[in-house]
């Protein structure tokens, strides 16, 4: 599977079971991971990088997809 755009910024790659979040220079931003205790995927942002709103609305809209997907 190739690259996922999610908003104007950012693009997701599938890793496994998980996906990676990347901006437009494919620095990578971000993991997307199925936390098992809440029983829904969560992001796990890497150190110092900064979100704006759009940004963070973006994924979360592309996390409720993922979720919503049969």
């Amino acid at each position: 599977m190739s690259a996922i755009k999610v908003g104007s910024y950012l693009h997701v790659e599938p890793m496994g079971q998980d996906w990676i979040v990347f901006d437009r220079h494919n620095s990578m931003l971000a993991t997307i991971e199925w936390y098992p205790q809440w029983r829904r995927h969560v992001m796990m942002p890497q150190p110092g990088t900064v979100w704006s709103w759009d940004c963070l609305l973006a994924v979360s809209e592309w996390m409720h997809a993922l979720e919503s997907a049969p």
